[in-house]
């Protein structure tokens, strides 16, 4: 015999105060998650997208995107094969200054990747500059 429709809500959502508990949690989660950022930070790394185009200097481009949240799309001059991790920023006054770390996590070619990358940040004040640095 089919679930009726009332039947069928009844098994997703239980009741108010276990939708209202789920809510709940995840902003207590989401709220956590920004506790240690200020900005609410995201690094998403795209990968190597080829080589590094001959005609551009060897110095990355940072590109403000459009959208709800502020976004940069970064596009860095990596020696191929190497990895990416630990994504961080600084806020100067109207200065932001994205990065990440690269390090040898298998052989490395001695050539340029093109490899892309973006930050987006849940809120961000008003910066004039931004710029872009791989560490060590």
């Amino acid at each position: 015999m089919p679930w009726s429709a009332s039947r069928r809500k009844r098994a997703l959502f239980p009741d108010r105060a276990s939708t209202i508990a789920v809510a709940l949690c995840l902003a207590i989660v989401q709220a956590r998650a920004w506790a240690h950022d200020a900005y609410g930070m995201e690094f998403t790394f795209l990968g190597c997208v080829g080589d590094w185009p001959e005609r551009l200097p060897i110095e990355p481009v940072v590109t403000k995107e459009s959208g709800s949240k502020p976004s940069f799309f970064v596009r860095d001059p990596v020696d191929c094969g190497l990895a990416v991790k630990d994504a961080t920023y600084e806020l100067d006054g109207d200065t932001l200054v994205l990065s990440y770390s690269v390090h040898a996590d298998g052989p490395v070619a001695a050539c340029y990747c093109e490899y892309d990358s973006r930050f987006t940040f849940e809120h961000l004040p008003v910066v004039d500059k931004v710029s872009f640095s791989h560490r060590p």
